[in-house]
């Protein structure tokens, strides 16, 4: 439902956004970097499943206002109260 709204109301971009798999990064690059950082032996490991989470309701403004800019996506504002506004009515 939010990215469908957010198709409406935002652009595809801000959708496509929220429909990335998350991560937390690449192991390679976090061996590398935890080696620079003095790390004697990293360990890092690779796990796949599924979060829990808080409802949407209560992610809705960490993802307009933290997660779309992380991903590229800059939304003003009145575009996010007004997104908020109807998600809500949902």
């Amino acid at each position: 439902m939010e990215v469908a709204i957010l198709e409406r109301m935002a652009d595809p971009q801000a959708a496509d956004a929220l429909r990335a798999p998350f991560a937390l990064g690449d192991a390679e690059a976090g061996n590398s970097s935890s080696l620079e950082a003095g790390v004697a032996e990293p360990q890092i490991q690779t796990r796949t499943g599924l979060i829990r989470a808080s409802p949407a309701s209560a992610r809705w403004p960490n993802d307009l206002r933290g997660w779309l800019p992380l991903m590229g996506v800059h939304l003003s504002d009145e575009k996010i109260e007004e997104i908020l506004l109807r998600l809500s009515w949902s």
